[in-house]
């Protein structure tokens, strides 16, 4: 049996075997651009170091659906003010969102980056975000899924990833952990406007997903993952015709 093979066995609940998907893209990233890649790896591309390894492709095999903003009318401006710190700015006619990262530094080179300023830091700004959000669509792109699929052939089967919670994703992108709860107790109205936002995003890249699977690829199974403690992603999935098999554990 192939790892692809065994992959969507897993999918449709018939496997009797473990299938090995460590997360490798940020690793071979790093040592690429550091130059400290194994010997033993130096030689390969990303498929033959999975080879090398004999395990499967994960999030490297995730394509299929292109994102586009309607209106298109989204104006992105980074700056770089000194070697350690990026702007980007978004601009759109409701307002505009600024983010200020940090970068990490080792011999010069950048090595990580994280967010020093995030750009919700008032109600008008989550209003902002909120427009960004509600102007998110999804397509579906069979061409490119297939193209996947042929360049990864027997190592996986790609797969579509949906985004986290909105909430979550205010937390790490929009407001920071504490910019988000003042947030939610001082603005709730606000928030829930946010948070119906994210959801209609959430059933427009669904519905494109399903296209996809359903109308392009002959899928014989659509198989989802979802928390037990996230009642608005169980309810759009429900509302789509999924039912639920089943639950295990948390890993970890």
């Amino acid at each position: 049996m192939t790892r692809r093979e065994l992959n969507l066995a897993i999918f449709e609940g018939t496997a009797d075997g473990v299938l090995w998907q460590p997360r490798l893209e940020t690793w071979i990233g790093h040592h690429r651009h550091c130059g400290t890649m194994p010997d033993r790896f130096r030689d390969l591309d990303d498929l033959g170091i999975y080879d090398k390894l004999r395990c499967s492709v994960r999030y490297a095999a995730n394509a299929g659906l292109g994102e586009y903003n309607e209106p298109d009318d989204i104006e992105k401006i980074t700056e770089t003010p000194d070697p350690l710190h990026v702007i980007e700015t978004v601009r759109i006619p409701e307002g505009e969102l600024r983010t200020v990262h940090r970068n990490a530094l080792r011999d010069g080179q950048v090595v990580n980056r994280r967010i020093e300023k995030h750009p919700v830091t008032t109600v008008a700004d989550l209003r902002v975000l909120t427009a960004l959000v509600e102007r998110r669509r999804f397509r579906s792109s069979p061409d490119v899924f297939r193209q996947v699929a042929d360049a990864v052939g027997h190592r996986t089967e790609p797969t579509i990833g949906l985004r986290g919670d909105g909430f979550t994703d205010l937390i790490k992108w929009g407001a920071g952990l504490e910019g988000a709860y003042y947030l939610l107790a001082d603005h709730p109205a606000e928030v829930d406007a946010y948070m119906d936002a994210c959801s209609r995003s959430d059933d427009r890249k669904l519905d494109a997903a399903i296209e996809l699977a359903d109308g392009w690829l002959g899928a014989r199974r659509i198989d989802l993952e979802v928390w037990t403690d996230n009642p608005r992603a169980e309810g759009l999935y429900r509302s789509r015709g999924f039912r639920p098999e089943g639950s295990r554990p948390a890993s970890g």
